[in-house]
Parts: C-alpha cells; sequence; structure tokens
C-alpha cells in the first residue's frame, strides 16, 4: 500500500523505496502518538500520504507511475466497465489508457494532485482539500479544470473523450 503510493507519486523505484523505508521508519518513531482511534492502516497510510504531499511541496514532482505498473488502475476499473473480449475494443482502451497517462502527466501540478487523489487514492473531497490546504469548492474547481483540460488535449490528439 505504501508503495504503491510512493510509485503514483513518484514514478520511479528507487524514490518509492526511499518514501516507503521512510514512512516505516517515521511510523515507527511516532508508534507512541498513534491513539487507536482508527486502524493502524488508516493511520499509517495518513502518515504516508501527509509525507509525500510534504515531499512534493519540497521541490519533488509529481508525476504518474509507469506504464507497466500493477498498482496503477486501468480506465475500464475506474469507470466500472465490463471487461471485453473483443481485441479491437481491448486495443483501444489500451491506446485511451496510455493517451490519458501521458496528458496527465503533462498537467500541472494544481490540477494532477487532487487529480491523482481524487481519482487513483480514491480520498474524499474533504480528505484532499484539508491535505492540500485548499476550500472544497476549490478543490472542485481545480478537479473540472483538469477534466476540462483533458478532454481537450484527448480530443486533440483524435481521441474522443467522454
Amino acid at each position: 500500500m505504501i508503495y504503491g503510493l510512493g510509485m503514483r507519486l513518484f514514478r520511479n523505484e528507487e524514490d518509492a523505496l526511499d518514501f516507503s523505508q521512510e514512512v516505516y521508519l517515521r511510523a515507527y518513531d511516532r508508534l507512541g502518538s498513534f491513539r487507536g482511534d482508527s486502524k493502524i492502516s488508516t493511520w499509517l497510510y495518513s502518515l504516508a500520504l501527509n509525507l509525500g504531499l510534504n515531499r512534493l511541496r519540497r521541490g519533488k514532482r509529481l508525476e504518474f507511475v509507469s506504464e507497466g505498473s500493477a498498482d496503477f488502475p486501468s480506465i475500464e476499473a475506474l469507470e466500472g466497465a465490463d471487461e471485453s473480449t473483443d481485441p479491437l475494443a481491448s486495443l483501444t482502451r489500451s491506446e485511451t489508457e496510455l493517451a490519458v497517462r501521458d496528458e496527465v502527466e503533462k498537467l500541472p501540478d494544481v490540477y494532477r494532485i487532487p487529480l491523482i487523489l481524487f481519482y487513483f487514492e480514491h480520498l474524499p473531497y474533504g480528505e484532499i482539500a484539508e491535505k492540500l490546504g485548499l476550500k472544497e469548492g476549490t478543490l472542485k474547481s481545480y478537479l473540472h479544470r483538469a477534466r476540462l483540460l483533458l478532454r481537450k488535449k484527448l480530443t486533440e490528439r483524435g481521441l474522443q473523450a467522454e
């Protein structure tokens, strides 16, 4: 779970491994502050997310996971679509997925970070807004603009964005 988050945030394996190690060391140091109000995995994930966002704020660039990563959800999984057995449809989905990944990587951080936290980390608006120090309305605006930018870029590539 922690390594997967590191891959989504930092893209390369070495940074993700360093990040994971730092999270576990920090968790060990702060284990006494765990109150037991939630599951330890929830506490650990929250610690990791905060640490990752702080790293990004200090200048690390947020990037998407690599194409071959098993942790990266497919468009089909995000949309809840049924698995198609049609090879042409499968190829079209794969090409669209690659195009979306490419365009998301190019988004400014102000749009890319909320987009990843919402769609790939499945965090609720309130939690994302709190983590990023934004008002919930501002966050929703950023997500809307990110979707508009993606739709425009995908259309320019000749893909029909829905």
